[in-house]
């Protein structure tokens, strides 16, 4: 909430500052996520100008996505209250990694 961002969106601009300049399709996949729901998302982050869409240069059919300086600033401040709402968990890294790896499993079934 302080930031303005949903958790989805957080998500978003957490795989964007990892790689970015990616199809739509490419970053729908890698968060797990239909293509469908990308849309909608990606298009409130682009009007807080946190995003970037642009048409790829040999393929005019596919749109790429990219963080903005104003999205990776503004990533970067979330993820220090991020790393401080880990902190409290009281959980160790490899704890944490096994929560993540087990969640993916029940939401892959």
């Amino acid at each position: 909430d302080a930031f303005g961002l949903t958790y989805p969106q957080y998500i978003v601009l957490m795989a964007l500052a990892e790689k970015d300049d990616i199809s739509i399709t490419a970053l729908a996949t890698r968060l797990g996520v239909s293509k469908a729901t990308m849309t909608p998302l990606l298009r409130r982050l682009e009007a807080k100008k946190l995003i970037q869409r642009h048409l790829k240069q040999d393929n005019e059919r596919q749109k790429l996505v990219t963080i903005t300086l104003v999205g990776r600033t503004l990533f970067e401040r979330a993820s220090v209250t991020s790393h401080q709402v880990f902190c409290a968990s009281g959980l160790s890294k490899a704890e944490a990694d096994d929560v993540i790896r087990l969640s993916k499993l029940v939401t892959q079934k």
